[in-house]
């Protein structure tokens, strides 16, 4: 199906000189008559505050060091998430939930407006396409009185028409195979993936309408699965899993002689949660010699005997598989994975499927020690001690200017070695090398990335992932160790 306005014009691309803050501050300033007076006669002028402001957030530090990475936006978003259900994502800012949000648009907008994203929205949602008939089918049923009920369920539409276009798909194309992956090609940030799963339930479920089956594919479009679809286990696997779960949350009553569930349902989905990332972690662990574990293979829907898939070989296979892991994306935290391996052993031993001395190694573990560590927090104590620390302008001030002195002293080294005419010693490199962690570390946090309260009050004091020392007698002597 074509249609005689259909539009192939190509999305401009977006500039390849915006890479910093510093380059967006340029471009506002670029549209000014009088570049001294940059929000004179100039429509973007006003959006410099933002700018600004967000400079204020990241402790100051130069334009130029702010985001400069591969995507504004997406770095943007992570260090300044949107509010979702009334929390306040970035409560250590001084702003309070509503000027947060307004803040977060505009700067957010000016960002968008110099690496061309604006541009190219407004040149997408202008094309005459089959979009467009889609577009205003769907506000027609909006109308008062029409089919669609819920308004706001139909605003994603809207999102999944600007990722369609930018990855020339038409809406009677959203059930042909390999769509989604030109669809994510075409993602401009991660978040596209939700708003376009909506957007595709929406047209499944309004299918019906005349105007709009018109324009959409005679079957289903096409969803983008969630994390638990895109691995879900056979059935005979669940179905053994909720037996697990099931035995493992009756209690016998010796007074009755009866058995009682002893936890919520809420700690059995929790459960069954913990045991299903076992398996599909599972499937994906390769086979180690020199710790003579071999993998069991990746097809889950031929194992019958679903009970060795619990062997403690195994458990240890996908402890270590979910810890290389645990720093990607759309992976466990550290936290999270000792909480599911932690409810993974209380089922399998209520079950008789691990016994104690087998569930007290691997409790003892160094992954599972600094899990629960994390998972715990600082002490009382130690937070009132950072709260000081950070609180303290004067001590703030040192902290600030910590990696400088480090890196001063890192280059005396060298200086001396270069006026002896000789290289460095091994205690020389050695030394270099802890000035140059501690400098690094003292430059992160304060020019790298925005500071938070709760980045210094999740420094670990104690145990084996300490990496923060304070001698009691010296404390100006603020110490990091490389994690």
């Amino acid at each position: 199906m074509t249609l005689p306005f259909a539009n192939s014009i190509p999305t401009p691309s977006r500039p390849v000189h915006i890479h910093t803050i510093q380059d967006v501050w340029d471009w506002i300033v670029s549209h000014a008559k009088d570049p001294a007076q940059p929000k004179k006669d100039n429509p973007h002028g006003f959006r410099l505050q933002y700018l600004t402001k967000l400079q204020s957030h990241c402790s100051g530090a130069p334009f130029a060091t702010i985001f400069a990475g591969a995507d504004l936006l997406v770095e943007f978003d992570q260090n300044f998430p949107k509010v979702k259900k009334g929390v306040h994502p970035r409560g250590d800012l001084p702003q309070d939930i509503e000027t947060y949000k307004k803040w977060r648009q505009g700067a957010r907008k000016a960002i968008e407006m110099a690496i061309g994203a604006t541009a190219e929205k407004v040149e997408l949602r202008s094309r005459q396409d089959g979009w467009t008939e889609l577009l205003s089918a769907i506000k027609l049923h909006c109308t008062d009185g029409g089919v669609i009920q819920n308004p706001k369920r139909a605003i994603p539409v809207t999102k999944l028409a600007e990722v369609a276009r930018r990855a020339r798909i038409e809406p009677w194309e959203l059930a042909i195979d390999g769509t989604l992956e030109h669809l994510k090609g075409a993602f401009a940030v991660p978040d596209d993936r939700e708003h376009l799963r909506r957007a595709q339930r929406f047209l499944n479920d309004y299918s019906f309408l005349p105007e709009l089956a018109a324009v959409l594919p005679e079957i289903p479009a096409s969803v983008f699965p969630t994390l638990c679809q895109r691995t879900a286990l056979p059935m005979h696997i669940e179905a053994f899993l909720a037996q697990l779960v099931d035995r493992a949350a009756m209690v016998r009553d010796e007074v009755s002689g009866k058995d009682s569930q002893s936890v919520s349902d809420g700690t059995k989905k929790g459960w069954l949660s913990a045991l299903r990332h076992h398996l599909r972690s599972l499937s994906q662990c390769p086979a180690e010699p020199d710790l003579d574990y071999n993998a069991p293979g990746t097809n889950l829907a031929t194992v019958n005997n679903v009970a060795g898939l619990f062997h403690v070989d195994h458990l240890k296979a996908t402890l270590r598989q979910t810890e290389a892991q645990e720093h990607l994306p759309d992976h466990l935290s550290h936290v999270s994975a000792y909480d599911y391996y932690g409810a993974i052993m209380v089922v399998l031993s209520r079950n008789d499927l691990l016994d104690d001395a087998t569930y007290k190694a691997i409790a003892k573990s160094k992954f599972m020690k600094d899990g629960r560590e994390l998972a715990n927090g600082m002490t009382d104590a130690n937070k009132t001690w950072c709260k000081a620390l950070i609180t303290d302008p004067r001590a703030t001030k040192r902290f600030r200017n910590m990696h400088r002195v480090l890196m001063a002293k890192a280059n005396e080294i060298f200086d001396t070695a270069d006026a002896e005419g000789r290289s460095l010693t091994i205690a020389e490199i050695t030394q270099v090398r802890q000035l140059g962690t501690c400098a690094a570390a003292s430059a992160i946090e304060y020019a790298g990335r925005p500071i938070r309260l709760n980045n210094c009050l999740g420094l670990r004091m104690r145990g084996s992932t300490r990496n923060f020392q304070a001698p009691p007698k010296r404390p100006t002597l603020l110490r990091f160790r490389a994690c």
